[in-house]
């Protein structure tokens, strides 16, 4: 019966602990529900390509650095680069 008594105030302590912390902190998980996200894109000038990695926050860029050695010739079409890159 004592072992039951202290099973049942150690769950207590450890569901009061982890209600505290949820109440104080909501954002407990950090950043890993946030919406940031990446991805590599081919940004031409004139008649030369070139690969960026981009990371965007939701609707804004956050960086756009570019991938070295990746630079290719673009013999079809000229891509616009003022469009925005975190649709």
């Amino acid at each position: 019966m004592k072992y039951l008594l202290k099973i049942s105030l150690v769950l207590i302590a450890i569901i009061l602990t982890i209600s505290t912390l949820i109440l104080l902190n909501k954002n407990i998980t950090g950043n890993s529900v946030s919406e940031f996200y990446t991805y590599t894109k081919a940004i031409c000038d004139e008649n030369i390509c070139q690969d960026y990695y981009i990371i965007c926050n939701e609707n804004k860029l956050i960086d756009k650095s570019p991938i070295t050695g990746s630079s290719i010739k673009n013999i079809n079409k000229i891509i616009n680069n003022t469009e925005n890159l975190c649709n």
